[in-house]
């Protein structure tokens, strides 16, 4: 356990929230306790239950965080573009990067989908978080495609969604990195047809 220091209730969340992750990813979910993430914060076992009751809403915390940041970098993107050319090489640049790189984002979201198997309430879970995020990105997107409704930007976005976690868990659970790596232009264009086709 670490020395006990003084923070807010943001921040105590915040370090049970980072030390979590890196024993998740050290020990994988399935095998991670409750004691193992207490024994990586300053919190007693009293106080650390004061903010989750256990592995499953903490690891959720984590997926949930994870995907408000990758939402938030997307609309910063958007806003930094002139045009709507220069957004979507830049999107497309940017879902290959987050396709082939390694990242504690894409480890943790991995262990999330395997949960699936063993407790059908985890794609529940996932649902909700994947909705919450798509709409707000859908909002902010319009700007760029005037001639999309929110319900087509929505469908668009939830399939651009789909198929970017459906190639991540083949290229990396199913070890495919190169055959996606040798043909990168036919995965770019699988996103801007998802994008550009009415």
């Amino acid at each position: 356990m670490k020395k006990y220091i003084r923070k807010s209730r943001p921040e105590r969340k915040k370090e049970i929230i980072v030390a979590a992750t890196q024993v998740f990813l050290q020990k994988g979910y399935r095998h991670t306790t409750m004691e193992d993430i207490i024994q990586e914060t300053s919190l007693s076992k009293g106080g650390f239950y004061h903010y989750f009751k256990s592995t499953r809403e903490i690891f959720l915390a984590i997926m949930e965080e994870c995907a408000q940041e990758n939402v938030c970098y997307l609309k910063a993107l958007e806003s930094s573009c002139q045009s709507k050319d220069e957004f979507i090489n830049k999107l497309e640049e940017y879902l290959l990067k987050r396709l082939f790189e390694k990242h504690d984002q894409r480890d943790i979201y991995l262990m999330g989908v395997s949960e699936v198997f063993y407790d059908q309430e985890y794609l529940g879970y996932l649902d909700k978080i994947e909705q919450k995020y798509i709409k707000d990105l859908s909002r902010c997107w319009l700007q760029r495609f005037p001639d999309y409704t929110e319900t087509q930007m929505t469908e668009k976005l939830k399939l651009l969604s789909e198929v970017f976690h459906a190639l991540m868990i083949s290229c990396h659970l199913f070890k495919k990195e190169k055959l996606y790596q040798e043909n990168q232009q036919y995965i770019k264009n699988i996103f801007l047809n998802i994008l550009l086709d009415k």
